[in-house]
């Protein structure tokens, strides 16, 4: 037995003088030896942690893909009230100042649309005709403007427009 008890003091003793046995994991992770691969593993974990974190804020769908249910985001937006924007631009409408051009022969542009009138009504009902006309032309008048679609009244409209606008020219009241 005493063969033994020596061989174990011997290798306790010989444990004892060795110093790379007597560390621990992580006194060795602390020698100078290792701190460039400390330094690295600990920036592979936080990257690798960053990484991981951003995940839920990425959709499970692609663009195009069938969702069978709604996606809900809480995201801001901006509304456009309609109402709002046409107030606003009534009011710079009404600040600008009102510019006129003078027209030369007033009674000319009035002439054109008064021979006009009867191919503007042809074939057409009251309630065809365009805005303008819609309110001022009443049945009668669009039945009494149609005669004069016909080729042999034609004429007789124009020179009635003529006879109009010429006598309206005698009034000067422009």
């Amino acid at each position: 037995m005493a063969l033994f008890r020596n061989i174990g003091q011997r290798r306790a003793e010989i444990r004892k003088n060795r110093p790379d046995l007597n560390d621990t994991f992580f006194g060795r992770l602390l020698r100078p030896e290792y701190h460039l691969s400390l330094m690295i593993a600990v920036a592979f974990v936080a990257l690798a942690t960053c990484i991981l974190m951003l995940r839920p804020n990425v959709m499970g769908w692609r663009i195009g893909q069938y969702v069978p249910h709604d996606v809900v985001a809480r995201v801001d937006f901006t509304y456009h009230d309609d109402d709002e924007f046409n107030t606003a631009r009534n009011e710079a409408r009404f600040r600008e100042p009102r510019v006129y051009r003078a027209i030369d022969d007033p009674w000319k542009e009035i002439a054109e649309v008064l021979a006009g009138l009867p191919e503007l009504v042809k074939g057409q009902q009251p309630e065809q005709l365009a805005e303008p006309y819609r309110s001022i032309l009443d049945r009668t008048c669009v039945a009494e403007l149609q005669t004069y679609t016909q080729p042999q009244l034609e004429k007789s409209w124009k020179s009635t427009v003529d006879e109009y606008i010429a006598s309206a020219r005698n009034l000067k009241l422009i």
